[in-house]
């Protein structure tokens, strides 16, 4: 099983998951490029699903499920189109979409951290990221709080300072393409996700083939920190066929 993070996130944020799905399967949790431990990205042309089938390869891992939150979940569903041979289940946690229109001043939001980064600096970029309404309901808990204020304050901000987008390197054209997705589903959708995130989660839904949509209550994008008991049980519950 691989876990993939979201943006300004890292392998941190899978800690209430790894313990109860290494009881189940093998777990891995990578670093996207630019994120946690990993690498910096260069300007050179790169694409994370390649680097996700290169992993896979180096491990001698021939097939395997795979989890994404947010960005991840993008990153997911990029590697399954990509590589559909590769893939044996998917679970779009609170996903992002390429392709998707954003809805009114969603994407005007999201250039203001941008802006910030390259205006005043990383740290004032930070701040403004984690008053996105993305992370409101998840900072309500101060666990979850703290996890989350100490992924996003040692997140490289190299897509900020760089202008580069962290869904440029997935293709564009994913939401034309759901339809091909051959796979099992899961679509994953905090109650009180963003109204675009939960939009992006119905259009999954529908136009994946095998797809299944599960709504956990209360929890808002983080879902599998929000919730972790009710995200585990469900994930499993998809994944084991039960």
């Amino acid at each position: 099983m691989l876990l993939v993070h979201g943006h300004s996130l890292d392998t941190r944020m899978w800690e209430p998951q790894i313990p109860i799905l290494s009881q189940y399967f093998q777990v891995i949790s990578l670093d996207l490029r630019g994120y946690g431990r990993s690498d910096l990205p260069t300007m050179a042309p790169f694409r994370y699903a390649e680097d996700i089938k290169g992993l896979l390869e180096q491990l001698g891992i021939d097939k395997a499920h795979c989890v994404g939150l947010s960005l991840g979940g993008n990153v997911a569903l990029d590697f399954a189109l990509s590589y559909p041979q590769k893939i044996d289940h998917l679970v779009l946690a609170d996903s992002s979409l390429s392709g998707f229109p954003p809805f009114p001043g969603v994407a005007e939001s999201l250039q203001a951290v941008f802006d910030k980064a390259t205006e005043v600096g990383i740290q004032a970029a930070k701040s403004l990221w984690l008053a996105h309404p993305l992370f409101v309901p998840a900072l309500e808990q101060p666990t979850v709080a703290r996890l989350l204020r100490a992924m996003v304050q040692g997140y490289s901000g190299w897509h900020w300072i760089n202008r580069y987008s962290p869904s440029r390197p997935i293709d564009p054209t994913l939401i034309e393409r759901l339809e091909k997705v051959g796979i099992p589903t899961l679509v994953l959708t905090g109650e009180r996700d963003t109204p675009q995130n939960q939009a992006m989660a119905a259009l999954l839904t529908r136009w994946i083939p095998k797809a299944q949509q599960e709504v956990i209550p209360g929890a808002g994008h983080m879902v599998n920190l929000e919730a972790p008991e009710t995200f585990n049980r469900v994930v499993l519950a998809s994944l084991l066929g039960q």
